[in-house]
């Protein structure tokens, strides 16, 4: 878990001193599952947005769209999970960083890591966990991406619910491409 949370904090640092202005940031094991219209996806989330979260495990996000239109919710600690795909803004990364890394710390001496701090995240690390709690969230309810079959080795008694979830958000995708398709 800490290895995985402080890849997301290296990513987060590098794209915040790059100065960019948003950052999306990937997991290893995601597809795209449309062509993103990255444009249209941030003018579209609420204002007051820090990080949008474009993936979870939990299909019944995904059918929150099917159900009202809405392609926005607030994101739900423990119950929305999964840092595979996320935008952040600038803002957030200043913010997040501030917290957790110490300001001199450069790419180059990311494995000294016990001058990082990882206060006010409980016992535990779990990257989606610290990042979403940390900064406002909203998940996407319109189905973007799907994780590949890989094996966990952070979580290897997930995957059966991943392999489930996975199935599901395939059967969720298509009939959002049916309703999308009806209403054109």
């Amino acid at each position: 878990e800490m290895s995985c949370s402080l890849s997301h904090l290296k990513a987060i640092h590098t794209a915040y001193h790059d100065n960019v202005e948003y950052a999306l940031i990937m997991e290893d094991d995601m597809y795209f599952m449309v062509d993103p219209d990255w444009k249209e996806i941030i003018q579209s989330a609420p204002t007051d947005w820090e990080v949008l979260q474009l993936f979870t495990f939990y299909a019944y996000v995904y059918e929150e769209y099917n159900k009202s239109g809405t392609k926005w919710v607030e994101h739900v600690p423990r119950f929305m999970a999964s840092t595979g795909a996320y935008i952040i803004n600038r803002a957030a990364m200043e913010r997040l960083l501030s917290q957790f890394i110490p300001d001199e710390y450069t790419i180059a001496n990311w494995d000294d890591i016990q001058n990082i701090t990882f206060k006010n995240v409980l016992s535990e690390c779990n990257a989606d966990y610290f990042l979403y709690k940390h900064l406002k969230t909203y998940v996407h309810t319109l189905v973007l991406f799907n994780a590949e079959g890989f094996d966990s080795e952070i979580h290897p008694d997930h995957l059966g619910y991943h392999n489930q979830s996975k199935e599901e958000i395939n059967k969720i995708k298509d009939d959002q491409s049916n309703a999308v398709s009806t209403t054109l």
